[in-house]
């Protein structure tokens, strides 16, 4: 019986994101996308992060029909005066939903299948998200190179250097890519840890079923400044360090 109800709850889950999605995507996003390209300079930037601040909303909804939200605790403090990179752990699919309902404009390193799957392609290109072909070094390096164009307008870019979920009940974090580490470093950009924790309990890898019963928290760290740092081995284990004492923490 239990497995049946988790099996309707992700049911459920998915009607809300194809009911709300579908709402949000065609009433709001796309109409004042396109609008804003009647414009040139700040006010087609205004227009752009308003269809942002609509989608950003229209998710927050989505998540607020969901049941398990009930017991989520959200606490991000965003810089709001310079570029910066989010790198988070990834725990679930839930990660870049909640991360979507709380920063507008956010652009994220999505693998490349995810670009694939119609409609979610299309909305994936249409708000900016940046392809990644992890298992083709070379066309993920090009990616990583042509990242600081990305940054240019103040949007805040997220990746997952765990490069994939971890298991369901993982304590900590995985090992992580150090590419988006080193990429930072170059460009002298700071990063803003975030750590999800409960979010694999929710909704596990690998498993078509969602569980209310579980608390999640959501947490950004300190900013971490490459030039408070005298290498990149540095800058890096400070930023790790500090994620895997925060995902092993009890909820608070």
């Amino acid at each position: 019986m239990s497995s049946i109800l988790k099996f309707l709850q992700y049911l459920y889950l998915l009607i809300a994101i194809a009911g709300v999605g579908g709402v949000t995507s065609f009433l709001w996003f796309f109409p004042v996308q396109a609008l804003s390209k009647c414009f040139r300079g700040a006010r087609r930037k205004a227009w752009e992060d308003r269809s942002f601040r609509g989608f950003r909303n229209g998710v927050r909804i989505l998540l607020w029909t969901q049941p398990w939200t009930k017991k989520m605790k959200v606490d991000l403090v965003l810089p709001q005066d310079h570029p910066y990179l989010i790198l988070a752990n990834h725990r679930s699919h839930l990660d870049v939903f909640i991360l979507l309902s709380r920063i507008s404009g956010i652009r994220i390193l999505a693998k490349d299948a995810l670009f694939r799957v119609p409609f979610l392609g299309l909305m994936l290109r249409s708000m900016g998200h940046i392809k990644i072909m992890r298992h083709q070094p070379s066309s993920y390096l090009a990616t990583l190179e042509s990242l600081s164009n990305h940054l240019e307008d103040f949007r805040p870019v997220l990746g997952f250097p765990e490069m994939t979920r971890c298991p369901p009940g993982f304590r900590g974090v995985q090992r992580m890519d150090r590419s988006l580490f080193r990429f930072a470093y170059h460009y002298s950009l700071p990063v803003l840890p975030v750590v999800l924790k409960g979010t694999d309990h929710a909704w596990p890898k690998g498993k078509l079923a969602i569980s209310f019963k579980y608390p999640i928290r959501v947490q950004s760290l300190r900013l971490v400044h490459p030039s408070d740092h005298p290498s990149i081995e540095s800058f890096s284990t400070t930023i790790i360090q500090q994620m895997q004492k925060c995902s092993v923490e009890d909820f608070t």
